[in-house]
């Protein structure tokens, strides 16, 4: 299953100060309008000049404020730099996907969100979502626009901005939204090749994440999600199968280490494990093929009577040149806070 990566570029400078939660804030301005034309879909928006830009043929184009506000748009931390971002995500609708599919899928829990609102976007009726909550710094808020004009591919247009910065930003997000143009499925001609854009690999520029208990560092295109309480899965957009999940559980009543590893021995390999270290602290790693092409490390590790056990899975295809390194330079930066 291949996916579409982000791939993060160069910082710009910061225009002006402001006071936000006491605090001094930088804020980068937006000087100047430029567009981005999408050469697969068509697809078309407005977006800052001097603010960071990205995109991937065919499926996404990204602007931030800063590179230093990348980090916290993965975690949705508390607090950290003030920042605003601009996401153009094109969706192509497979299987029984369709446009109210799409807009179930959220980032946050559904009572954040407000009501859909219809709006036009470029000549056709899409739907308008907000969402906010409160942050240590001052309010998060985020606007989210669907839109389709080809049945097959969907538009999702996203801006969102911490420190109570949306306001600031909203004269500017309204021009940007009143520029979209909706991507729409090409057909190729017959006598062309087609061409299959990959997503991007694993970025060797890493970011530290944050979690509880343990920080990591992880690809800067890599985004997190937490499939259950107290686990944090690591992935990009390039394979689905290729990745890096931490579980953490208590181990308050079964403590010792060389047990835990003794009695689950048989659902990772079936093999001894090699001792090693996580953390500067006594660990063990089981080293085996699950099925089919995926390679994968399972560590095991305790620390103040929690058990981390971290997976990490990888193709066989891409293993030396693209995931593998990238992904043991994250588990060796693995440390307890």
């Amino acid at each position: 299953m291949k996916k579409i990566s982000i791939l993060i570029l160069s910082i710009f400078t910061v225009a002006f100060f402001i006071t936000s939660c006491g605090d001094q804030q930088k804020v980068v301005e937006i000087e100047e309008l430029a567009t981005y034309t999408d050469p697969a879909t068509g697809f078309s928006i407005k977006y800052p000049k001097n603010w960071i830009s990205s995109n991937t043929v065919g499926t996404r184009f990204l602007s931030y404020t800063t590179k230093d506000i990348l980090p916290r748009f993965k975690s949705y931390a508390t607090d950290g730099p003030a920042g605003a971002k601009i996401d153009y995500l094109v969706v192509n609708l497979t299987g029984e996907m369709t446009l109210d599919s799409v807009m179930a899928k959220k980032m946050f829990q559904e009572n954040v969100y407000s009501a859909p609102e219809k709006v036009q976007i470029d000549g056709v009726t899409g739907f308008k979502q907000t969402y906010t909550f409160p942050l240590s710094d001052g309010k998060f808020e985020g606007e989210i626009y669907y839109a389709q004009k080809d049945s097959g591919i969907v538009g999702v247009i996203a801006f969102e901005a911490f420190a109570d910065l949306f306001d600031h930003y909203r004269p500017k997000f309204k021009e940007i939204i009143a520029s979209v143009v909706l991507p729409e499925i090409k057909e190729a001609k017959a006598d062309t090749i087609k061409k299959i854009i990959e997503a991007e690999p694993p970025s060797k520029n890493l970011v530290t994440y944050t979690g509880k208990g343990f920080s990591i560092k992880i690809p800067d295109n890599f985004d997190v999600k937490k499939p259950r309480p107290n686990s944090y899965k690591f992935e990009g957009e390039r394979r689905g199968d290729c990745y890096i999940l931490i579980d953490i559980t208590d181990a308050s009543k079964q403590s010792n280490l060389d047990k835990i590893i003794k009695d689950n021995k048989s659902k990772f390999g079936g093999k001894d494990p090699k001792p090693t270290k996580l953390g500067g602290i006594k660990a063990y790693v089981f080293e085996y093929s699950p099925g089919g092409k995926i390679k994968r490390k399972a560590y095991f590790v305790i620390k103040d009577k929690k058990l981390y056990r971290i997976i990490v899975d990888w193709n066989k295809v891409e293993d030396k040149d693209l995931f593998y390194p990238v992904f043991m330079k994250s588990v060796a930066s693995f440390k307890f806070n």
